[in-house]
């Protein structure tokens, strides 16, 4: 069992998969198989390039945290270099062995584990299955819907809802619990925006499937969380009012 679930233990779980994985092949493909990709074609190529531009967000705050914790760069920052370039985009080309040989040593194994260890934990891990579980409900609706009875600009909804929830749910190795909350500022103003034709169809199988998933993500990033609620932040959004209305307006105002 990890001791603390944070960046670095992310980084650590990927760079640990990579580092077993097959290096015969490009590094395009190697990250293919570790982000479990299936698309062919651009829709791969853009999977992977996105997922390797979050990995590199979460090398820059372990970077960042291990200085504002005031270790000595020296220590760690070498290692962490050598895993930037194994995220580099110009490498994808190469061969994974070669690349691999000369990065992913047990020594810079051994630094990310340690970072992983003394950085504050930020949550508790999520069980695969229960990840799962989630996209295999989305995938139930996604065919449910095709021949369902919704109207067609409300099927439109939420067909890319739950493609959009799918997408970040494959994220979860990557960035952890924050992807369920982007799952719900996803979901609010989609509500908003279509709460009329939501309303008229909501005693329907597949807006109570819809309604099941959003709470899903809520509770599981409740369960991660240790008790914070997704929606604490809008909720104090809503508690303090017309001020923070005002700036949004301001800021999206033509005038």
């Amino acid at each position: 069992m990890p001791k603390n679930i944070n960046s670095a233990f992310r980084i650590y779980q990927i760079m640990e998969k990579a580092r077993l994985s097959d290096g015969g092949k490009s590094v395009h493909n190697m990250w293919l198989d570790v982000f479990e990709i299936k698309e062919g074609g651009m829709k791969a190529s853009h999977g992977v390039s996105e997922n390797l531009s979050l990995v590199n967000l979460e090398m820059e705050n372990v970077i960042k945290m291990m200085s504002e914790a005031n270790f000595s760069s020296d220590i760690y920052r070498p290692y962490f270099d050598k895993l930037l370039n194994v995220i580099n985009p110009q490498n994808l080309s190469q061969q994974w062995n070669q690349l691999r040989t000369h990065n992913l040593t047990e020594a810079t194994m051994i630094v990310v584990r340690y970072c992983s260890e003394i950085l504050p934990n930020e949550e508790d891990l999520l069980s695969e299955a229960e990840i799962q579980e989630l996209e295999l409900s989305v995938d139930q609706l996604l065919e449910k819907i095709k021949n369902g009875s919704l109207p067609n600009s409300l099927k439109a909804i939420v067909e890319k809802n739950l493609k959009n929830i799918k997408r970040h749910l494959n994220k979860y190795g990557i960035c952890g619990s924050q992807v369920l909350k982007d799952v719900a500022s996803e979901i609010i103003p989609v509500i908003l925006e279509n709460s009329q034709v939501i309303k008229e169809n909501e005693a329907s199988e597949e807006i109570g499937m819809w309604e099941k998933i959003c709470k899903g993500t809520s509770q599981l990033y409740k369960k991660a969380k240790k008790g914070e609620e997704v929606l604490s932040t809008i909720q104090k959004i809503y508690s303090e009012g017309k001020p923070i209305i005002d700036i949004a307006f301001r800021f999206l105002s033509e005038k």
